[in-house]
């Protein structure tokens, strides 16, 4: 999802880096899959567990615990996105009057 939403939001927000506009959005797009994922395995949805149970090693790995969450991996992306100071997308010219509700 973060390479979908940097292609538009890089598309409106020309010079704005793409990788730069990836970073910025990984912490949300990590969260956001992770909630709807958990929803969707919760109702019983088979695909959706195969998918979380794909954050979970990921969140393994990323943090280099075994018995790291998905929460975990999210502070720790955002950890991440902080020490490496990437900018916001405000940055790049992205205004709240660019987003609809």
């Amino acid at each position: 999802s973060v390479h979908g939403f940097a292609g538009v939001v890089g598309g409106m927000l020309p010079g704005a880096p793409h990788g730069g506009v990836c970073a910025a959005l990984l912490p949300a797009c990590w969260d956001m899959n992770v909630e709807l994922l958990s929803s969707q395995a919760a109702e019983g949805d088979k695909v959706a567990a195969s998918y979380l149970s794909r954050f979970q090693t990921c969140a393994r790995i990323l943090t280099n615990d075994e018995s790291a969450t998905t929460e975990d991996a999210s502070i720790w992306i955002q950890n991440l996105v902080t020490d490496l100071e990437i900018p916001g997308l405000g940055a790049y010219g992205l205004l709240e009057s660019h987003v609809e509700e």
